[in-house]
């Protein structure tokens, strides 16, 4: 596991992930639920300015996007999956409200038949691993969706398709604009259809998939509607953010 964890982070993908949750500032992850973060949701508020449900929705985001890019990058690249337990994962806090930091603690990990890890301590052969990873980012989201509707006027819909948007994002986070975005972005759709409650009614604009739901960022002091995908854009204003946006790919 640590070697994956090390060419993880080679990857540069945020936040950075680590083996255990050792110095200060880290939440285990049962303890982000009720006051922990609520008291994060409000830091928020206080140091943005922004109102309480654009806090919510942003760390839906954030909490459940910590530990997704992990689980998407290993079912990606590696074709494993760490088959985290909320006991066992952590997420470091940032001064801002957010979060900068995931540590995994020895988890077990799913993989394919004929795997060469297949027979190692804690490796098991799966034959849907992307079953495997929908699985673990549903049951490790459930109770920060539950903690989130409760400490907000989010309803319950509305979060899970931000964490839906959250998972789709990590598959094509560091594809190049065009054609590569869509068809990661579509195998994502694919991926989450089955996924219960991650199965999500989503609007597509030529490559460019839309959000499901609106992450309100445009109620922070400053923001605008997000570039391209936001649900809320008029279409000839994403039409152009489109176009400049795969002309960067030239």
């Amino acid at each position: 596991m640590q070697a994956l964890l090390d060419r993880y982070n080679a990857a540069g993908i945020f936040p950075a992930a680590s083996p255990s949750a050792a110095g200060d500032g880290w939440y285990a992850l049962p303890d982000l639920t009720g006051a922990s973060l609520a008291d994060r949701m409000r830091m928020f508020v206080e140091l943005s300015g922004c109102p309480p449900e654009t806090a919510a929705a942003h760390l839906a985001g954030w909490t459940t996007g910590s530990f997704s890019r992990l689980l998407v990058w290993a079912y990606r690249t590696e074709r494993r999956v760490p088959l985290l337990t909320a006991a066992g994962t952590a997420l470091h806090g940032n001064p801002g409200g957010w979060f900068d930091g995931v540590a995994v603690d020895r988890p077990q990990l799913a993989v394919l038949p004929g795997d060469p890890l297949v027979g190692e301590p804690g490796v098991h052969p799966v034959d849907n691993l992307a079953e495997a990873l929908t699985s673990t980012v549903r049951t490790l989201a459930e109770p920060v969706v539950d903690t989130i509707k409760e400490q907000s006027r989010l309803g319950r819909r509305t979060i899970w398709a931000l964490v839906a948007d959250t998972v789709l994002g990590a598959f094509h986070a560091d594809e190049p604009p065009g054609p590569s975005t869509a068809r990661a972005a579509a195998e994502a759709e694919e991926l989450l259809a089955g996924a219960g409650p991650l199965a999500v009614r989503r609007r597509w604009a030529g490559p460019v998939p839309i959000a499901a739901a609106c992450c309100l960022a445009y109620k922070r002091p400053g923001l605008e509607y997000c570039e391209r995908i936001c649900p809320k854009l008029d279409e000839q204003t994403r039409a152009q953010q489109i176009t400049e946006w795969l002309a960067t790919a030239a």
